[in-house]
C-alpha cells in the first residue's frame, strides 16, 4: 500500500473508531436543550440532502434504464420523506404540543427503512437493465403516502395512534436492525475501499457507520439532551458525507461503487496505474513508444491477472499488488535495443539473451524508483517456472508464488492470443491448450483452470483431451 493509501486507512479507522465515542457518552446526558426551530431546520437540512440524492438517482436509473440505481432512489425516498415529516411535526413548532406519535414514529423508522430498501436494492442482480417506470412510480407513491401522513399529523395530530416507540423492548429491536442493515452496507463499501483505496469510497464506509451510531444515539437518549442532538447532527453529518462521495462519482458519469454495485475487480487495474505516480507513468508512456504491443500487452495481462487472482481468492492488497506488478512487469524492455525487441524472425542466441536480461533490469528499476519492494520480486520473476526451467534465477516449486505463477500463466496465455509480426494470433481455445501441455511442469494445473474460467472456455480436462 502506498503512503497515501496509509494515511486514508488511518484516517478512517480514527474516524470510524471514535466516531459513536463522544454521542454515547453523551446519550444519558439530561441538560434540556429544548429547542424546537433547531431541530425543525437540522432534520429538514438532512431530509433535503436525501430528497436531492433521491431525485438524482430516480433520474439517472430513468435514463439509463438501471433498475438497482432506481431502487437506491427509492431508498432514499423513504428516507426522505420520513425524515421530513419527522421535521414538520417537531413538537413546539408548528404543532403546539410536548410530543405527537407522528414524531416519534417517523424519527424511529426513516433510516433503518430507507436502509432495508437500499440493502434489498444492493442484494438485486447487479447492473440488472430493464423497465423502471414501476420504481419510478414507486418513488411517486412513496411521497404520496407520506404527504397524506404528514397532512393528516398536522391537521388532527390525535388521529396518529400513539405507537409506544418508547418503549425499551422496542426500542431495542428498531436499533438492531437498523445496526444489522448498516452494518452489511457499510462491510460492502470497506470491501471496495480495501480494493480501491479511494477516499470517497471510505467516506461512504464511514457514513454508513454513524448511521447506526446516530439511530442508536437519539432513539435510546432522552429527547432534547445532548445526546438526542448529537445524534442527529451526527445523521446529518453522514447524509453529507455519503453525499459527497456518491455526488463526485455521478459527475464522473459513473454509479458509486461503493454503494451501486460491488466493484469490478479490473477497475482495481485502472485505479492502480492511475495512481503510479508520474515517473513511472513517463517511463510507460516511453514503452509505448519504443513498442505499442508491449505497452497494450502489460494492460491487458493485468486486466486478466486479477480476475484470475479473484477467481483464486485473493483479496485486497495482494490483488492490488498483483495488478501493479502485472502493469510494470515488462518494464525491463526499456533497455532491450529496439532492433532485438521488434524482430520479425527468430532470435539468435545473442539476442535472446539480451531479451532474458529484461525482467533483472525491470526489478532494478523499480528498486531504483523505490515505492515497489512487493512487486519487484514479482516483476524479476514472471518468467519463472515451476520445473525451474524459466529465468533469471531458475525458481521451482514452491519458491514460486501464487501471483508468479498467475502473472506466468496470464503473460503466455496473452501473448500466445496476440497478433505478433511474425504469426497471426491463436483462438482462446487453442492457447489454452498450448498452456495444458505445460500443466504440472511449468504451469499451475489450479491456475489454468481458473484461467479457463475466466476465459469462458472449456473445463481444463476437455483441453487436456484436445491438446
Amino acid at each position: 500500500m502506498n503512503r497515501a493509501g496509509l494515511l486514508a486507512a488511518a484516517g478512517g479507522a480514527v474516524t470510524i473508531g471514535l466516531a459513536p465515542v463522544v454521542p454515547l457518552l453523551l446519550a444519558h446526558n439530561r441538560d434540556a436543550l429544548a429547542v424546537p426551530d433547531v431541530h425543525f431546520y437540522a432534520v429538514s437540512t438532512t431530509a433535503l440532502v436525501c430528497a436531492a440524492l433521491a431525485v438524482t438517482l430516480g433520474v439517472l436509473g430513468a435514463r439509463r434504464h438501471d433498475r438497482r440505481t432506481a431502487a437506491i432512489g427509492a431508498g432514499f425516498t423513504v428516507m426522505a420523506s420520513l425524515l421530513a415529516v419527522h421535521g414538520l411535526t417537531t413538537p413546539g413548532f408548528l404543532i403546539d404540543a410536548k410530543y405527537t406519535a407522528a414524531v416519534g414514529v417517523s424519527g424511529a423508522l426513516a433510516v433503518p427503512l430507507g436502509g432495508a430498501v437500499l440493502l434489498a436494492a444492493l442484494l438485486s442482480r447487479p447492473r440488472e437493465l430493464g423497465y423502471v417506470r414501476d420504481l419510478v412510480a414507486l418513488q411517486a407513491g412513496i411521497v404520496a403516502v407520506v404527504i397524506a401522513f404528514a397532512v393528516l399529523a398536522l391537521l388532527v395530530p390525535e388521529a396518529i395512534p400513539n405507537i409506544p416507540v418508547a418503549l425499551r423492548p422496542l426500542v431495542w429491536w428498531i436499533v438492531g436492525a437498523n445496526a444489522l442493515i448498516y452494518g452489511v452496507l457499510a462491510l460492502r463499501a470497506l470491501r471496495t475501499f480495501q480494493l480501491t483505496r479511494r477516499l470517497g469510497d471510505l467516506a461512504v464506509t464511514a457514513g454508513l457507520v454513524w448511521l447506526a451510531i446516530a439511530v442508536a444515539t437519539y432513539l435510546l437518549s432522552p429527547v432534547w439532551s445532548v445526546g438526542f442532538w448529537s445524534g442527529h447532527m451526527l445523521e446529518l453529518g453522514a447524509f453529507v458525507v455519503i453525499t459527497a462521495a456518491l455526488v463526485s462519482d455521478l459527475a464522473r458519469a459513473t454509479p458509486s461503487r461503493a454503494l451501486h454495485s460491488e466493484i469490478d475487480v479490473r477497475d482495481v487495474v485502472t485505479e492502480q496505474e492511475a495512481l503510479l505516480g508520474a515517473w513511472v507513468a513517463r517511463l510507460l508512456e516511453r514503452l509505448a513508444i519504443k513498442d505499442a504491443s508491449t505497452r497494450e500487452h502489460t494492460r491487458r495481462v493485468a486486466l486478466l491477472a486479477v480476475e484470475v487472482g479473484q477467481e483464486l481468492g485473493l483479496k485486497g492488497a495482494r490483488l492490488r499488488g498483483l495488478a501493479v506488478a502485472a502493469l510494470l512487469h515488462d518494464i525491463g524492455k526499456l533497455q532491450v535495443p529496439d532492433a532485438i525487441l521488434s524482430k520479425a524472425g527468430p532470435l539468435t542466441p545473442a539476442e535472446f539473451a539480451v531479451i532474458k536480461r529484461h525482467p533483472g533490469d525491470g526489478e532494478a528499476l523499480l528498486e531504483h524508483i523505490g515505492g515497489f519492494e512487493a512487486e519487484a520480486p514479482l516483476v524479476r520473476g514472471h518468467h519463472e517456472r515451476l520445473d525451474g526451467s524459466g529465468y533469471p534465477d531458475g525458481l521451482r516449486g514452491g519458491e514460486l508464488s501464487i501471483e508468479l505463477r498467475i502473472l506466468g500463466v496470464c503473460d503466455v496465455y496473452d501473448a500466445l492470443t496476440s497478433e505478433r509480426v511474425y504469426r497471426r494470433a491463436f483462438e482462446e481455445s487453442r492457447a489454452l491448450a498450448i498452456l495444458e501441455q505445460g500443466s504440472g511442469s511449468s504451469f499451475d494445473p489450479d491456475v489454468l483452470a481458473a484461467l479457463a474460467r475466466v476465459v469462458g472456455m472449456a473445463p481444463v480436462v476437455e483441453l487436456r483431451q484436445a491438446a
